[in-house]
């Protein structure tokens, strides 16, 4: 097993460029070939399904000051989660801090997604050379694994 900071430093020029291509190709999947290069801005790409609490979630993170409380939900009461405790304390970080330079929820969600993609495959691309798989076979593996179709289900 080599250690993760070797094959970083090792494999730097070649991981940067493909992660950049995931998040291409990323889009152009996802929100179609006009939006190659960067996200659909318009409308929220999850709005239906588990999609609606998926936006409901990152809309309280983004309106308020965190995502325990919001002023407009459950009107005219404060909404309060404490008791509904989440993992997602770095997925919440990324859409507070997007919505914020953005003033967007819609572009955070969309751009949320989009960064999938390359995270996906950053991280199986350092699981599978971390075992020992060659680095063509590695870049398969990763591509594959970040543009499977559970990705997709809702």
């Amino acid at each position: 097993m080599k250690p993760i900071i070797q094959i970083l430093k090792n494999e730097w020029k070649i991981l940067i460029p493909l992660l950049i291509l995931s998040f291409f190709l990323g889009n152009a999947l996802v929100f179609g070939w006009q939006f190659f290069f960067w996200p659909d801005t318009r409308a929220p790409v999850l709005y239906e399904g588990d999609g609606f609490a998926f936006f409901y979630n990152f809309k309280r993170v983004a309106e308020e000051s965190w995502f325990y409380t919001n002023q407009r939900a459950n009107y005219p009461w404060v909404s309060n989660f404490s008791d509904f405790p989440q993992s997602d304390f770095g997925n919440y970080l990324f859409i507070k801090l997007v919505a914020l330079i953005t003033g967007s929820i819609v572009v955070a969600s969309n751009l949320y997604i989009s960064v999938g993609f390359p995270l996906a495959f950053f991280t199986m691309y350092l699981l599978l050379r971390v075992l020992n798989v060659s680095k063509v076979s590695a870049i398969v593996g990763a591509f594959s694994y970040a543009f499977l179709s559970f990705h997709f289900f809702d």
